[in-house]
């Protein structure tokens, strides 16, 4: 009931991060009768963001911190012509809302008829 969007991120969510970055599939889900909170939760406000912005900030925050120590390593090799990097991180991220028994992808709108659902 006391919680913050950062105390939630980050005892919750944030964890989850590295997992991802290691290749592992997580999955954050918010449950909870309507008005309960759960889209505010997700996607919080402009001044307070929810999970969602704060997983994509952290996610390429991530990404590009790998990326910066990789390009390090490789400069300071003593064989430069030998460094390569060698590192690919591929991001994959949805949100599902279902509602009335019917599935609906949020970021992904322009793909479908939004009244009908996805199928399950």
């Amino acid at each position: 009931q006391n919680s913050t969007q950062s105390m939630i991120f980050k005892h919750e969510v944030e964890p989850l991060i590295s997992h991802a970055m290691n290749g592992k599939k997580c999955t954050v889900f918010c449950y909870g009768p309507t008005g309960s909170g759960k889209t505010f939760t997700a996607f919080g406000r402009e001044e307070d963001v929810g999970i969602m912005p704060r997983c994509i900030r952290l996610t390429l925050d991530t990404k590009s911190n790998k990326i910066q120590d990789i390009q390090s390593q490789c400069q300071s090799n003593a064989n430069p012509s030998k460094s390569k990097l060698n590192y690919q991180c591929k991001i994959f991220m949805s949100s599902m809302e279902i509602y009335n028994e019917k599935a609906y992808d949020l970021l992904s709108k322009g793909t479908m008829n939004y009244k009908e659902g996805l199928p399950v």
